[in-house]
């Protein structure tokens, strides 16, 4: 059977299966709802009239995504909307300059402990005898271990391995 090309009825709040798959992001979803959020134009090619649209079998989960697909899709309140205070050029500035100030810092304190660690290090390495501080100065290019200790979420289960190879 041949498709044809469809489009969701205008001022309908309701999405065709196909859109509904396609709005996941702001992007698509910008495209569906337009400025008095009601879709417009939001195409698909539409499955023929013969032909009934069967369920995906479902795997047994639950869609990890599906609160933020709800909240995408979902109609804003419009008295939210309407107490909603535009913000102006200034106080854009002034809150992003508040916003770099607080990076700087928060960059400036990080910086701060490496710098301490390494004169730390340094002290240390100048407390040691002479004929180990050569030595000590020298990058260490050993390769870590293969086989390490991977923490995990659930405690050891005892004899687990010897009921292994059981």
């Amino acid at each position: 059977g041949s498709r044809r090309a469809h489009h969701c009825s205008p001022g309908s709040m309701e999405l065709c299966r196909a859109c509904a798959r396609l709005v996941i992001d702001r992007a698509t979803t910008s495209k569906c709802f337009g400025q008095a959020s009601a879709l417009r134009g939001c195409r698909r090619l539409a499955q023929p009239a013969s032909r009934k649209v069967s369920k995906a079998k479902s795997d047994g989960g639950r869609d990890p995504y599906a609160p933020i697909k709800a909240a995408l899709l979902a109609e804003p309140e419009p008295a939210k909307v309407s107490s909603l205070v535009p913000e102006t050029a200034e106080e854009f500035q002034t809150r992003r300059a508040a916003n770099s100030r607080e990076a700087l810092r928060e960059t400036a304190r990080i910086n701060g402990h490496f710098t301490r660690m390494i004169k730390l290090r340094q002290k240390a390495l100048d407390a040691l005898p002479e004929e180990l501080q050569k030595e000590a100065r020298l990058p260490d290019y050993t390769m870590l271990p293969v086989e390490r200790r991977v923490f995990t979420e659930t405690a050891p289960i005892h004899d687990f391995q010897a009921k292994l190879s059981q």
